[in-house]
């Protein structure tokens, strides 16, 4: 009975061994906590999605799904973004704006758009918008995550920064471009 349960455990071992070994070949398991810098306005790789960010920018007010404008307490953050991967199909499953203070805010769900499944070679662009308060624009970071940020420690993410002038709100309403896919080399 011993024998087979010590049997049992160590094949049980070797199994878990594989399965992290796995994990680790295909990128799933990051060594280092650093994030990969993301810069705008140029491809930037954060496993397995290649991210380009074209723009952001604070606006007073967007235009919902029905026409209705979409007003806050605070200020609309618009993204300009596209992305792809070159492996597989893959979620980018959170995009978080930081402020100066460590706030976090996310991608809003009131916002007509929101992040889209990442293909292999067919580069999408659209916009998203983030909620967050006026006092929050200024020096930020956006963090981009692949998959769940929760599921693998430490995570791999982008980071990238950005200035939000404060005296530049665009005073809107503005309507989000939807995604689109792109010909062939464009972003």
């Amino acid at each position: 009975m011993r024998r087979a349960l010590l049997t049992a455990l160590l094949a049980l071992a070797v199994v878990a061994a594989g399965m992290v070994v796995n994990a680790w070949e295909e990128g799933r398991v990051s060594t280092a906590q650093i994030p990969t810098t993301v810069e705008f306005g140029q491809d930037s790789r954060v496993h397995p999605v290649t991210v380009h960010l074209h723009e952001a920018r604070p606006v007073a007010a967007l235009t919902g799904s029905g026409g209705e404008t979409l007003a806050t307490s605070g200020l609309w953050v618009v993204l300009d973004l596209s992305y792809a991967t070159d492996e597989r199909e893959v979620f980018v499953s959170s995009m978080v704006l930081v402020d100066d203070q460590g706030r976090q805010f996310e991608v809003s769900g009131r916002a007509p758009t929101g992040l889209w499944l990442a293909e292999p070679d067919l580069w999408q662009r659209g916009e998203v918008a983030f909620e967050v308060p006026a006092d929050a624009l200024g020096e930020m970071a956006l963090e981009i995550y692949v998959e769940s940020r929760w599921l693998y420690a430490p995570v791999r993410f982008g980071r990238a920064q950005v200035y939000l002038d404060p005296g530049d709100v665009e005073p809107g309403p503005v309507e989000l471009a939807r995604r689109e896919l792109l010909p062939g080399g464009r972003r």
